[in-house]
């Protein structure tokens, strides 16, 4: 008498919280997969919208304070611009640009978040700070994206949207897989040379959603700037290669 199978059946890993993976493309409907994710967990998305909504306003209000001082203390009379006034002036941009890597940086904590949630069903606030592990080599990705996107952008427009599309992955990359700069941007764009139209697509909409934040005097951008990050986060997933092991995930963040 032969011995009977075994009573379980192999499974795809796909994480206890998370969809399962579909494969690459581009899913409009993980926008709203993102806001359930983010209002089911306000504790880990919301304090990391606090956390980085906190450092922006304080670094703007220091960047105009920095202003209106260096152009209160030439007083009324004063006809020429000075060199206090000109370095307010530098000042001023020089901290706004600064913002924009925080931003850049701080983002990629809600990434590290979603990602985290739908591998293994849960997430806490301390790993939106996990990605500071890799503060310079993030800098040095969203420095070369930008600036790639910016110069694209220049060129009435289209090259910058569809670079916008190819190079949407790199600062994630670069967090999650301990890449360079270079050799993240390189595997963003093997990774969705085949979709690069439409995920631009989803870049500029999930873009629009994480703007909404403006609407509400700016404070609502703790709600509306996790929606937008946690949905490119759920589509690296999908890109991703799927590594051996208890969970689909290859964070690896420590």
């Amino acid at each position: 008498m032969q011995t009977p199978p075994p009573q379980y059946a192999a499974y795809p890993r796909g994480g206890g919280g998370g969809p399962q993976r579909r494969g690459p493309g581009v899913y409009f409907e993980f926008i709203g997969d993102a806001f359930r994710r983010v209002f089911a967990n306000p504790k880990a998305y919301f304090g990391g919208g606090g956390i980085l909504f906190g450092a922006l306003a304080v670094g703007i209000i220091i960047a105009y304070a920095l202003l209106f001082a260096s152009f209160a203390a030439a007083g009324p009379n004063q006809k020429e611009i000075t060199a206090s006034q000109i370095g307010g002036i530098v000042g001023f941009y020089v901290i706004l640009i600064g913002l924009g890597f925080v931003m850049a940086v701080l983002s990629q904590g809600f990434c590290a978040l979603a990602i985290e949630e739908a591998d293994t069903g849960s997430t806490t606030i301390s790993t939106f700070f996990k990605p500071m592990k890799r503060f310079w080599p993030l800098i040095g990705t969203v420095f070369i994206t930008q600036l790639l996107i910016g110069l694209g952008s220049i060129l009435c427009f289209v090259p910058g949207f569809y670079l916008s599309g190819i190079l949407v992955f790199a600062p994630t990359i670069c967090v999650h897989e301990g890449l360079g700069p270079i050799q993240s941007i390189q595997k963003s764009y093997e990774m969705t040379k085949n979709y690069a139209w439409m995920m631009a697509l989803l870049v500029f909409v999930a873009t629009m959603v994480g703007s909404l934040g403006a609407m509400a005097c700016y404070v609502g951008f703790i709600f509306s700037l996790p929606v937008q990050y946690v949905t490119l986060a759920l589509h690296y997933r999908e890109f991703r290669e799927v590594q051996p092991g208890p969970f689909d995930t290859q964070v690896n963040l420590g």
